[in-house]
């Protein structure tokens, strides 16, 4: 059965039946949340004004993530000026623990006042940020039950000349790789926006033990989103260089040492020459997804963009630019992720042939068969006042190794040219089947309506996570929608 989105009322009514049964069951939906529930219905974790160990009072859920285990990493921001941040573990179980709050003894010259960039992997191991600007930059790990500072700014800069942070990426087992703006950085105010530019090093290892990765080139006056570094779960290493003549632009750190995987130049028969290429995803297999900018008439010049599967040194295209989209043209296409079984999910922008930019269209690829998830502009039904309802704006794609994909629809119709949002909401694909869980207009345990829905993880088990505005925007509650 396929479900047009958030047309149907008895499945928002089935929902809200749950969540009122939960939370009756709870004793409330105003504190911290239970365990889980027994019969695997949707589960209010946490809300605002909630008090949590250490009486840090919830203001705001700021962001969340989730593990396999069902376990939740949270970072929420409490009343003040500024407000301060604190980052909590809620185990399986609904018991929370402090992880880094302000009555936590921080380094010298490092605050709370910004916590963010959190990410969790599959083993519960989790990383966020704090600071995040030029000079005020601080990386942290919880792994084992323990909280390690990786990499912070002077006073005390570790590693040494360390000033910004770019990408990072964490894996089971303690395991984390990130691109750092290592001194001297320097600030261009000259354009419209400001440029910062680094010397750029990247570093892994376990914990607070990371190494300085030696890189072919040097990397010196760089944006820190020059490079990019890409892991899975058992911790393989996947790094993006910039394209520069004949050099390296992908490969893999083996036993702490970089190994070429593609260079710029390189000819794939039947695809093009590569110009620049990007690590986007890598499975537990180690096959790994590539966006790759190609020539494909000898002259040098980039004239092709696709996304590409790379299985034991053999590349196979997944999509490509220049291509029809039924009445229009593929103008971007980007990886996304590919799932256990080598199946890559990926993103297409179309628009009328000559014009940039357009519509998103999400697909997943298998073997060289594409199918199309959702698309903006597809078909929605309509509602109670009989407008055309389609599907405005797609964002959030998420997927996981079971190849299980989550998205956020926005729903509506144009009136004499002008948007109008009616819903949005959250749909589950698997398999070529797509359901909504969860849809603005439902109703909340305490009466009220949702009127926001933001995916903040997926497992690999398909429990969803989401952060919702009950009530209004400025009301917020961490939802556990279990799969069934």
């Amino acid at each position: 059965m396929r479900c047009l989105p958030g047309r149907s009322a008895a499945r928002a009514a089935l929902f809200a039946t749950l969540l009122v049964s939960l939370v009756s069951s709870c004793g409330g939906g105003g504190g911290g949340g239970g365990g889980n529930d027994p019969a695997g219905g949707p589960e209010i974790l946490l809300t605002d004004g909630a008090t949590l160990p250490g009486d840090f009072v919830v203001n705001t859920i700021e962001s969340a993530a989730l593990s396999n285990d069902r376990s939740v990493a949270i970072i929420a921001s409490e009343v003040g000026t500024p407000p301060l941040n604190a980052a909590f573990l809620r185990s399986p179980a609904g018991s929370i623990q402090p992880v880094l709050t302000p009555s936590s003894t921080l380094p010298e010259g490092l605050s709370l006042v910004t916590m963010r960039n959190l990410v969790m992997d599959g083993g519960g191991d989790f990383s966020f940020e704090i600071g995040g600007r030029l000079d005020d930059d601080a990386v942290y790990l919880w792994s084992g039950g323990r909280l390690s500072l990786v990499a912070r700014t002077a006073p005390g800069a570790t590693p040494t000349g360390f000033q910004l942070l770019g990408d990072r990426q964490i894996a089971n087992a303690g395991k984390i790789a990130f691109c750092g703006g290592m001194s001297p950085c320097q600030v261009d105010t000259s354009g419209d926006r400001e440029r910062i530019t680094c010397n750029l090093q990247v570093f892994s290892g376990r914990n607070a033990d990371v190494a300085r990765v030696e890189l072919p080139i040097e990397l010196d006056d760089q944006a820190t989103s020059a490079v990019t570094v890409t892991m899975n779960d058992p911790g393989r290493l996947l790094i993006g260089l910039p394209s520069r003549s004949r050099q390296s632009v992908v490969g893999e750190v083996v036993d702490g040492v970089y190994q070429s995987l593609i260079v710029r130049g390189q000819q794939l028969p039947g695809i093009g020459t590569i110009i620049s290429a990007k690590p986007r995803a890598i499975n537990a297999a180690g096959q790994v997804v590539i966006d790759a900018r190609l020539d494909t008439d000898g002259d040098g010049v980039i004239d092709q963009d696709r996304v590409l599967r790379l299985t034991n040194g053999v590349f196979e295209s997944v999509a490509q630019t220049g291509v029809p989209v039924g009445d229009l043209v593929a103008t971007a296409v980007r990886g996304n992720a590919i799932d256990d079984r080598g199946r890559v999910f990926f993103t297409i922008t179309s628009a009328t042939p000559g014009q940039t930019g357009g519509g998103q269209n999400f697909r997943v690829w298998d073997s060289g068969t594409t199918t199309q998830i959702v698309f903006e502009g597809e078909p929605a039904g309509k509602d109670d006042q009989n407008h055309d309802l389609q599907v405005l704006e797609l964002d959030q794609l998420r997927s996981n190794a079971a190849g299980e994909a989550v998205y956020r629809a926005s729903i509506g119709y144009f009136e004499n040219g002008t948007r109008k949002t009616t819903e949005t909401h959250l749909d589950r694909w698997i398999d070529g089947e797509r359901t909504t869980v969860l849809s603005t207009g439902w109703k909340a345990p305490d009466g009220s309506r949702i009127v926001e829905v933001s995916i903040s993880g997926l497992n690999d088990g398909g429990d969803l996570l989401t952060i919702c505005g009950l009530g209004t925007r400025n009301n917020r509650g961490l939802i556990l929608l279990p799969k069934a």
